[in-house]
């Protein structure tokens, strides 16, 4: 992912998890002190992730952004087309 950023200038990403049962916690510190950071490097400015119905997912996500997401925009989402439209709206 971080190179198609780079590559293609990509600034908004819509990130469809809905799939994805359980927990991640054990990526929680990475995805927030070094995911994010590498992401927002290669120019990543606004992040729409839409996560499963799974509680402990939910917290997950959640947490990653407590960690650390720098000067990035992030919402969380249960559906595509709100996060679509989000995304959308995002002006850089």
């Amino acid at each position: 992912m971080w190179e198609m950023l780079q590559k293609f200038k990509v600034t908004k990403i819509v990130n469809d998890n809905s799939n994805v049962l359980g927990t991640w916690s054990s990526a929680v510190e990475w995805t927030g002190n070094t995911w994010f950071p590498m992401m927002e490097k290669a120019g990543l400015k606004y992040f729409a992730l839409i996560y499963s119905n799974s509680v402990f997912s939910q917290l997950a996500a959640e947490r990653s952004i407590d960690v650390g997401i720098g000067g990035m925009t992030a919402r969380y989402f249960t559906e595509v087309e709100p996060a679509a439209q989000w995304i959308d709206h995002m002006v850089e």
